[in-house]
């Protein structure tokens, strides 16, 4: 059957049907709240608490590649959705779901992690808290090991910072620190380059340096940059090569191209 036909109509049973995965996740969203809004007023407390709760559960579901989760929704579909309690019932299922693919996608990333460089991202007296939330998901795609928070950078329980990073400070590991010379220093002390990215006399462009394995890239203040102190302390200095008017980036492009090279 049609996805379109299925919509206009709810008394089909989903358990008949072939599902692709989103449609499946859409039709299970749709369907739940289509069932909440015909049992009460839409003011209703308890409707609109769970209408919440529903589209932060899906908001979920929409990373999941599993195919699996279709045949599960086809299940839950043939169960009672009658009532406000049917309905909590529903959701607790697909809770439970949910929590059981998040863990098995946790475990994908760790085992592609664990296969691929060991990068840490130190970060200097970042001013805005955006700026961090981005580099945080940026660096969680890329397979980023370790963020180190250093100075007055907002730290990952910053609310700006959580609504950039769209919950990847969950599957990172980030570590604050007061200074930017004791992450450095913690790290040289394990045998970790650390490199600084930053534009001065003395820098290499990114592609004429041999980039370890493991290793730190240090990317400092949006306006004043890494001071000398701090590059006198690091490896190596690297700049990303720019060919435009302002020859400038944004601390967050810088993050994400440092690091689509090193993983490229």
């Amino acid at each position: 059957m049609d996805f379109a036909i299925y919509m206009g109509n709810s008394s089909v049973d989903l358990s008949t049907i072939s599902f692709g995965l989103r449609q499946a996740i859409d039709t299970m969203r749709h369907l739940l709240l289509k069932q909440l809004s015909s049992m009460a007023d839409t003011k209703d407390k308890e409707v609109r608490e769970l209408e919440e709760k529903i589209q932060s559960l899906f908001h979920s579901f929409s990373y999941n590649r599993n195919q699996n989760v279709v045949s599960e929704f086809q299940k839950l579909s043939t169960l009672p959705r009658d009532s406000h309690a049917d309905i909590k019932q529903l959701i607790s299922r697909l809770e439970l779901i949910e929590t059981n693919e998040s863990s098995i996608r946790f475990q994908d990333r760790i085992v592609k992690k664990n296969t691929q460089n060991e990068i840490h991202i130190i970060l200097d007296n970042i001013r805005s808290a955006n700026n961090v939330g981005n580099i945080i998901r940026s660096a969680e795609a890329l397979g980023v090991k370790t963020i180190h928070l250093c100075g007055f950078t907002p730290d990952h329980k910053n609310e700006k910072v959580l609504k950039s990073s769209l919950g990847c400070e969950e599957w990172i590991d980030i570590q604050v620190w007061e200074s930017v010379f004791q992450a450095i220093e913690s790290l040289s002390e394990k045998g970790i380059k650390v490199i600084a990215f930053e534009t001065s006399k003395n820098s290499l462009a990114l592609k004429e340096v041999q980039i370890p394995e493991t290793c730190a890239f240090v990317f400092g203040n949006e306006r004043f940059g890494l001071s000398e102190a701090v590059l006198n302390i690091c490896d190596h200095t690297v700049e990303i090569k720019l060919f435009g008017k302002k020859n400038s980036l944004n601390v967050t492009n810088a993050v994400a191209i440092a690091l689509n090279h090193i993983m490229a």
